[in-house]
């Protein structure tokens, strides 16, 4: 058995050399799409609101107490409540200054339970960052006046 031919720096340095162009081209090629798609591509922002979901006469729970009191709308159903038609309206008339749409609100927003807490997470994205910004305070705005509403209704 005849032992493989090695292949050494010094046989492929001039193959290299001679393929210099075509590798700077291929080079050039893929920097020049990667900064095209870059600059084509939208910016997208993304703003986020945390809220507590509690009853806003007691600021903190104390030691012991259940973070969800009986009567009290649980933070799904919170999470409904700013996802469904009515809150989208009522957020989109907050910023309507900046041109938002309940069905942009609808499609914009996002409100997630925070794992084992009473707070929820409302982020908004958007291709401004001040529309973004306007829907996501909008958002926490409408829980908290509909949420302290609840309350003062009790």
């Amino acid at each position: 058995m005849q032992p493989e031919p090695s292949v050494s720096l010094g046989d492929l340095l001039p193959i290299l050399l001679r393929r210099k162009l075509l590798i700077l081209m291929c080079v050039a090629m893929f920097v020049g799409a990667t900064a095209l798609w870059n600059t084509q591509r939208p910016a997208l922002y993304r703003a986020s609101a945390t809220v507590l979901v509690t009853d806003p006469a007691e600021p903190v729970l104390k030691v012991g107490e259940a973070a969800q009191p009986e009567g009290v709308p649980s933070t799904e159903t919170q999470v409904a409540l700013l996802q469904g038609p009515s809150a989208a309206r009522e957020i989109a008339r907050r910023v309507a200054g900046k041109g938002v749409r309940a069905s942009e609100v609808l499609g914009r927003l996002e409100v997630e339970e925070v794992e084992k807490t009473s707070l929820l997470k409302l982020s908004a994205s958007a291709g401004a960052a001040g529309r973004c910004a306007a829907i996501a305070n909008a958002a926490a705005e409408v829980f908290l006046r509909r949420n302290e509403a609840f309350y003062h209704a009790r």
